[in-house]
């Protein structure tokens, strides 16, 4: 009986052996590394608040370029897919069912924040001119047919000044490429020609005042609700 207890006789009577707190340390190492991955993350993916963005989603129908009646399928499952929506059908669901794209189907076509730039031509001038919301025709890629709704649209002041100032500069170009003087606005009135040999007096108009507009400071933020 007394070997039972011999793991015991170097023990000091009321004395606790020492805790292990391994465990404990290695707990807080991977807590203290989760609250900097995030902090990480959320940094990385803070929204500049001087860049256009926007969030949309979309239903990928894929076809082979080289193969007609794959093509003439797959405009006939996503003029399908287009009518079934207008009806009521639910997009993300349909989404998840039928997109080829193997990302954003699983989310309900939903693709995330977005900069100018991130999609192909035809895809980015349906992202950022639609109303947000609407539902698109159907739009070819090189990727296939898509159909594509715009959840989210953020374009800050300054840069829809520069897009306004570069459309005026545009028109202006244009007039001188089609022979036409540009007017320029130099706020003062017209002189009236008051010279001799004139039966008539020259009819004085109103001047109406150029409408201007103030440049606003909030940022045009486009929302609509995902089903």
């Amino acid at each position: 009986m007394a070997s039972e207890f011999s793991f015991n006789q170097d023990a000091v009577p009321g004395q606790e052996e020492p805790r292990d707190y391994t465990k404990i340390i290695w707990i807080g190492i991977v807590v203290l590394l989760a609250i900097a991955g995030g902090f990480i993350f959320a940094v990385s993916n803070k929204h500049d608040p001087n860049v256009p963005v926007a969030r949309a989603r979309h239903i990928l129908i894929s076809f082979s370029k080289n193969d007609p009646i794959q093509r003439a399928e797959a405009y006939e499952t996503v003029t399908r897919l287009r009518q079934r929506i207008i009806n009521g059908d639910s997009f993300e669901k349909i989404a998840r069912e039928y997109s080829d794209d193997p990302t954003s189907g699983p989310r309900g076509g939903d693709l995330g924040i977005a900069r100018k730039g991130a999609y192909e031509p035809a895809f980015e001038e349906f992202v950022w001119n639609a109303p947000v919301g609407q539902l698109s025709d159907i739009v070819q890629t090189d990727y296939g047919y898509h159909l594509i709704i715009v959840d989210y649209r953020y374009i800050p002041e300054t840069v829809k000044y520069d897009e306004r100032i570069d459309k005026e500069a545009d028109e202006i170009l244009r007039g001188q490429d089609q022979g036409q003087e540009p007017v320029k606005d130099t706020g003062e009135e017209p002189e009236k020609d008051g010279g001799e040999g004139d039966d008539e007096p020259v009819p004085s108009g109103d001047v109406s005042p150029i409408n201007q507009t103030d440049q606003g400071t909030s940022a045009d933020m486009e929302t609509t609700d995902q089903s």
